[in-house]
């Protein structure tokens, strides 16, 4: 009920006849497990999530999304060591439903859920599930960041850089709805977030030390970064 809401209240969607010759999309609850960096349960998540397996060709566009490799992660690491700078990370909540919808499409509600005869639900904002989704977030995200001053790196457009002429800066790999940066001046972090915040429901996770499944313990004093995925062995073991 929570996610439902969630989801009502973000303007993802509203109540509409159901047109002719339109078959709605089915849709349905995702559960997940969050894990720490012990492989402790963090949290356990619901998402809604729309059966885009189902969609038609007319019913998107295009479906690719960059997400950064994780060379570039650890180049970023890297770099972070050895100039002593600053690693935080941070995550975007319901991400892909901050971008609109580039095609209209028509959705029932999940099991469990029902709407009077003759109705069903018409897509405003992108759904987890939807095959143009996470495009259309990294679309829409990637334009803020621009406009914002930050300067892509390479072809990829998930690595951007944002340099002030007194040398403060700002590193920012992208992966789907994480990121990571690498600065040198907390108060220009501080800032971004703040203004990052008024665009994106935002986590500020803080300090770098479990990202995308990897375990980070960085030590300024001593200029060493220590990656490590013991949790994901031990599962595999």
């Amino acid at each position: 009920k929570i996610e439902l809401k969630t989801t009502w209240d973000m303007g993802t969607f509203k109540i509409v006849d159901k047109p002719k010759y339109v078959i709605p999309l089915p849709s349905r609850f995702t559960y997940k497990l969050k894990l720490d960096e012990d492989g402790n349960i963090a949290r356990f998540k619901a998402r809604l999530v729309a059966r885009g397996d189902l969609q038609t060709s007319d019913e998107y566009s295009s479906t690719f999304s960059p997400t950064s490799r994780f060379t570039a992660i650890r180049t970023i690491v890297s770099i972070a060591t050895q100039e002593n700078m600053q690693l935080k990370h941070w995550d975007i909540t319901g991400a892909f439903m901050t971008a609109d919808i580039d095609t209209e499409l028509y959705m029932e509600l999940p099991p469990g859920y029902s709407l009077p005869d003759g109705k069903c639900i018409q897509l405003k904002k992108s759904l987890y599930g939807l095959k143009q989704s996470s495009g259309l977030f990294h679309a829409n995200l990637e334009k803020w960041l621009l406009a914002y001053g930050f300067q892509p790196v390479g072809a990829d457009r998930v690595i951007f850089r944002l340099q002030k002429p007194s040398g403060e800066k700002i590193l920012l790999s992208l992966y789907v709805d994480d990121g990571l940066c690498a600065t040198n001046s907390p108060a220009m972090y501080d800032q971004f977030i703040k203004d990052l915040k008024t665009k994106f429901d935002l986590s500020d996770q803080g300090e770098l030390n479990w990202y995308l499944g990897v375990s980070f313990k960085h030590n300024r004093e001593l200029g060493v970064c220590t990656l490590t995925q013991t949790a994901y062995v031990e599962a595999l073991l």
